[in-house]
C-alpha cells in the first residue's frame, strides 16, 4: 500500500493544489489560494508551497518520503519541489494534462456502465513523453478502464473556450475570474444572426475528423479577436451598450453549447451504447453548457468533476497512480471537505485576540432551530463548518446564506460582499425534494451535489425563491443537500418555518478575495458587518 502526494502548480500551471493519500483514501487536498489568501487571476502561475506545507505538518509526513510523488504536466516539478526537497527522480509520476482531467472526472464517477469521458479547455502543455499539446481528451470508458479514443491537438484545431474568454476580455472582464458572468449575462441577450454567423467563420467541425478545425488560423484565439475587432468597427456590437454586450455574451454562449453538442452527438452516432457523461476541464464550469448536454435525449447521467479547473489535476494524477496500483476503482465522492480544520482553541485564540470600541463579540451554542430563524427573518448568516471544501464551489463549510425569497437580495449581497456579480446567486435544496422544486427529472443529482448543473425551475416556484432563479431564463443551479452535509439541519429547520426547503448559498469571501480559509477571516467579516450572525463550528456569533 502507498502514500502518495499530489501537486499541481507554478512554472505554466495555474490553479495550484496538493493531495494527500494514504492506501488510496484521501487524507487531505487544499488548494493553494486557500492558505496564500490571493485568487488565482492574481497570482495565476503560483507554486503549491503553502498547502503542500500544511499537509506535511498537519500529516507528520515529508515529499521526499513518500512512496510516490505526482503531478500533471505542463508543471515545472524538477526545480520547485524535487532538487529542494531531496525527491529521488524515480518517485515522480508525471501526467499528461487532459489525461489527469479525465481520471479525475472518470474515477470520481462512480460508473461502471459504459461511459463517454472528455476534457475540454484553453489548452494543456504537454512536458510528457510520447503525448501531444492538447485542448482536450476523449475518452471510451467501461468497468474501471479507459481507452483514448480522440483529442484535440493544438496546432490543429480550433479552442471555442479561446473564444470565450477573448470575449470575456473584450467585455472587459478578467479571463480565469470572469467567465461566468460571460454565461449570467447571455441569459439577458438574444440571437443575432450576424454574430453567431461571425463566430462561424472561425472554426467548425469536422466529421470525418472528430475536430474543431480553424478556417484559416493556427489559432483560434486569434480569428476570434479579428472577428471582434470587426464586430465591433462594423457597429454591429457595441460593448459599451447594455444589450449589444448580452447579445454577444448570448450568441459566444449558443455557438459554445452548440458545438460542444454537435461533438457529443457525434460521438453518440459512433458509439450509440455509451449513455454516460464524465466531464472535466475548465470549459465544464460552465453550468449552462452542463445543461445542455444533460437534456441531450440520449444522455443518461452526466457527471462534472467538481474541480473541473486545472486545480483538479493534482488529484487526477493521484488517482492515476493509485488505479495503476490497484489502490483505486471509479466510485462516488462521499463528501469534498478534505481541506483544513481548526481547532476550538485555535478560534477561542482568535476571538480573544479582537479589539472593537464599546462592543463585543458574544457567542450562544449553535442551535439550528434558532439560526433558521435568524434567516426566516431576513439576516445574512456567515457559515463556517470543519474542513473546507475541494474545488471552486462552497458546498458547506465555508458560505454566506441567506433566505432565498426576495428578489432584492442580489443587490443586497453585491453590496454587503462588495461584488458585481450577474450570475444568480444559488440555491441549496434538500435533496429529496428538488425534482419538486426545479426541473431535474431525477437525472443527474449526484453531479449537482457539487453545484455544477443547472436546471429550470417550476413554475410554482419561480416566485417563492426569486433571489436565486435568473431573472429571465428562470434557471438555477442548485446544490442538492442531503444528510452527509452540514447545510442539512439548518436547511430542514428553515423548511419547517417557511414551507421552503431551499436557501441562497455563496462563497464566503468578500469581492477579490479567495474562499476564506481560516477562522480569522470569519470573524474580520463579523466585524466588517459583512455578516450579520456567524455559525462558526458549535457556536453562533455577533456583535454587541
Amino acid at each position: 500500500m502507498s502514500k502518495i502526494i499530489g501537486i499541481y502548480g507554478g512554472s505554466c500551471a495555474h490553479d495550484a493544489c496538493s493531495v494527500y493519500m494514504v492506501d488510496g483514501e484521501i487524507k487531505s487536498i487544499i488548494q493553494e489560494e486557500r492558505p496564500r489568501r490571493v485568487k488565482v487571476y492574481k497570482d495565476q502561475y503560483a507554486s503549491p508551497i503553502l498547502s503542500l506545507h500544511r499537509i506535511e505538518k498537519e500529516f507528520d509526513v515529508k515529499l521526499k518520503d513518500v512512496d510516490w510523488v505526482c503531478t500533471a504536466s505542463p508543471m515545472g516539478i524538477d526545480s520547485q519541489f524535487l532538487y529542494p526537497h531531496s525527491v529521488p527522480k524515480e518517485k515522480l509520476f508525471i501526467v499528461n494534462h487532459h489525461e489527469s482531467h479525465c481520471t479525475g472526472a472518470y474515477y470520481t464517477s462512480g460508473f461502471n456502465e459504459k461511459t463517454i469521458v472528455f476534457s475540454y479547455d484553453a489548452g494543456g502543455l504537454s512536458k510528457s513523453k510520447g503525448y501531444k499539446t492538447t485542448f482536450g481528451h476523449t475518452y471510451l470508458a467501461e468497468n474501471n478502464k479507459m481507452t483514448l479514443i480522440n483529442t484535440f491537438p493544438m496546432g490543429y484545431t480550433a479552442s471555442i473556450p479561446c473564444m470565450y474568454a477573448a470575449v470575456t476580455r473584450y467585455l472587459g472582464w478578467l479571463v480565469h475570474k470572469d467567465e461566468g458572468k460571460v454565461t449570467g449575462l447571455a441569459g439577458h441577450g438574444e440571437y443575432r444572426d450576424e454574430i453567431y454567423k461571425s463566430f462561424e467563420t472561425i472554426c467548425w467541425y469536422d466529421k470525418s475528423m472528430k475536430r474543431f478545425l480553424p478556417n484559416g488560423q493556427a489559432e483560434s484565439a486569434t480569428g476570434i479577436n479579428q472577428v471582434l475587432n470587426s464586430l465591433i468597427s462594423d457597429k454591429i456590437i457595441d460593448v459599451e451598450d447594455e444589450k449589444s454586450r448580452a447579445d454577444l455574451a448570448f450568441n459566444m454562449q449558443h455557438f459554445l453549447e452548440n458545438k460542444v453538442c454537435e461533438y457529443l452527438n457525434h460521438l453518440n452516432e459512433l458509439y450509440p451504447d455509451y449513455k454516460k457523461i464524465a466531464l472535466a476541464g475548465g470549459v465544464f464550469a460552465n453550468v449552462k453548457l452542463n445543461q445542455r448536454i444533460n437534456e441531450l435525449d440520449w444522455v443518461d447521467e452526466t457527471y462534472v468533476y467538481p474541480a473541473m479547473n486545472d486545480a483538479g489535476n493534482a488529484l487526477g494524477s493521484v488517482l492515476s497512480k493509485a488505479v495503476e496500483l490497484g489502490e483505486w476503482k471509479t466510485q462516488r465522492f462521499e463528501h469534498l471537505f478534505y481541506g483544513t480544520k481548526f481547532s476550538q482553541d485555535y478560534i477561542d485564540d482568535i476571538i480573544q485576540g479582537v479589539t472593537m470600541d464599546n462592543k463585543k463579540i458574544k457567542r450562544d451554542k449553535a442551535d439550528m432551530k434558532s439560526v433558521a430563524k435568524y434567516l426566516n427573518d431576513g439576516n445574512i448568516i456567515g457559515w463556517f463548518k470543519g474542513r473546507f471544501e475541494f474545488g471552486p464551489r462552497a458546498l458547506g463549510a465555508r458560505s454566506v446564506l441567506v433566505r432565498p425569497t426576495d428578489a432584492e437580495t442580489h443587490e443586497k449581497l453585491n453590496k454587503r460582499l462588495g461584488r458585481n456579480e450577474v450570475m444568480p446567486f444559488a440555491p441549496i435544496v434538500l435533496g429529496e425534494r428538488a425534482n419538486d422544486i426545479f426541473v431535474t427529472n431525477n437525472k443527474s443529482h449526484y453531479t449537482a451535489e457539487f453545484m455544477t448543473m443547472c436546471y429550470d425551475t417550476r413554475e410554482e416556484w419561480i416566485d417563492k425563491i426569486p433571489a436565486v432563479v435568473h431573472k429571465v431564463d428562470k434557471s438555477a443551479r442548485p446544490q442538492l443537500v442531503f444528510d452527509y452535509n452540514p447545510f442539512y439541519e439548518v436547511l430542514v429547520e428553515y423548511d419547517k418555518l417557511s414551507d421552503i426547503p431551499v436557501l441562497l448559498n455563496t462563497s464566503f469571501n468578500v469581492h477579490g478575495e479567495p474562499i476564506i480559509d481560516g477562522p480569522d477571516q470569519a470573524i474580520k467579516h463579523l466585524v466588517d458587518g459583512v455578516v450579520d450572525y456567524l455559525v462558526m463550528e458549535d457556536y453562533v456569533y455577533y456583535v454587541e
